[in-house]
């Protein structure tokens, strides 16, 4: 995952997985970074409920790298000039 992108739908993704992303991109498009990191979660979950367990790793890793990228932007934001 590059840093501000989120995971895309795959083709072979279920209903519940790909509601999420869908998900998540719009409410990180709309700046609800928090939100949009969430639902990334719902995704793996999603995914690891239907026994997609490669997919699910992979989205919870693609969570991981966001929320490091997210604590990095606060980190930033409250150092001082």
């Amino acid at each position: 995952m590059n840093t501000g992108t989120l995971p895309s739908a795959k083709d072979d993704d279920g209903d519940d997985v790909r509601w999420a992303l869908e998900t998540a991109n719009a409410v990180w498009a709309q700046g609800d970074k928090r939100a949009a990191l969430s639902w990334v979660r719902r995704a793996a979950e999603a995914a690891a409920e239907v026994g997609s367990d490669q997919r699910a790793v992979e989205l919870a890793k693609a969570a991981a790298e966001l929320r490091a990228v997210l604590e990095r932007s606060i980190t930033v934001k409250e150092a001082p000039a």
